[in-house]
């Protein structure tokens, strides 16, 4: 049964929540989640926010948040796709989520639409996103502020289109191929059009200290995209990233292509992964 929140509601986390058949908030709600709350989504729930998330995770690894699967049994558990993600609608605002972990999902946060006022309609602090089977961070014709975050192994790590304005700051985007889930896809693609080309809207878009990179045979880990003559800035300011070719439709400043970051774990041996690079972390 899908879950229906009317009203301004606070989760503690005295005890984990477990979500079947979908979670709604309303349009005039606030769901705000405390410190070290663990939630866990059936395949069949979708979470739509029409108002208001907060999460407010915080530094210590029992005081962030978690979003996941409710299969724990292996191999279950690192699935990608075990649910179906987190969908900002067109209503929905000030949303902020801090020191929270989502995993395995199918599209882990979707933002849908421009905001509504003068915030972003989806901020991110030190968060992880990771092993999502299809994106990790979408925004479409949106708003959206990440910071120190981690956002890794997924089908397509970041997918923004038809416009929007963005700033991600700090974040380490990579991938590599798991065991369940190949590399196939740019880490980082940007377009001002939709998904079938018929339309365009302004584009604002800012990466400043960011890591893209990859393994295997993606050579170009940022498809950038731009059509019509719609406003159009795409910036890449210190960063680093894996390209062959200087990219198309960006400017940059201190943009270093190519210049390995040095993971200190890459899939081997068994499958583990560490983004942490020697002199940088990338969620603190």
């Amino acid at each position: 049964k899908n879950m229906f929140i009317q009203s301004n509601t606070t989760w503690p986390n005295d005890l984990p929540y477990v979500i079947y058949g979908g979670l709604t908030i309303d349009s005039n709600a606030t769901l705000t989640i405390q410190p070290g709350t663990h939630i866990y989504m059936h395949a069949d729930a979708p979470v739509y926010i029409d108002g208001s998330l907060k999460v407010l995770g915080d530094t210590s690894e029992s005081q962030r948040v978690y979003f996941t699967g409710d299969r724990l049994d292996q191999p279950y558990a690192t699935y990608p796709g075990s649910w179906p993600g987190i969908y900002f609608r067109s209503s929905s605002r000030d949303n902020v989520l801090n020191f929270a972990i989502f995993q395995n999902g199918y599209h882990s946060l979707v933002a849908e639409g421009p905001s509504s006022d003068m915030n972003p309609k989806l901020s991110l602090s030190q968060c992880i996103i990771n092993n999502s089977l299809i994106d990790g961070v979408s925004g479409i014709q949106s708003s959206i502020t990440a910071i120190n975050c981690l956002i890794s192994n997924c089908g397509q790590n970041i997918v923004i289109s038809l416009g929007g304005t963005y700033q991600f700051e700090y974040c380490t985007v990579a991938s590599y191929s798991t065991n369940l889930l190949t590399h196939q896809q740019p880490v980082l693609t940007v377009s001002n059009s939709s998904s079938d080309g018929t339309q365009t809207s302004d584009l604002n878009a800012g990466f400043l200290d960011c890591i893209f990179w990859g393994g295997e045979s993606i050579s170009d880990e940022a498809s950038i995209s731009m059509q019509g003559n719609t406003v159009f800035n795409v910036l890449l300011d210190h960063s680093i990233l894996k390209q062959q070719n200087y990219p198309a439709n960006i400017d940059s400043n201190a943009l270093w292509l190519n210049t390995d970051p040095k993971f200190l774990a890459t899939g081997f041996p068994g499958n583990t992964f560490d983004f942490h690079v020697e002199d940088r972390k990338s969620v603190v």
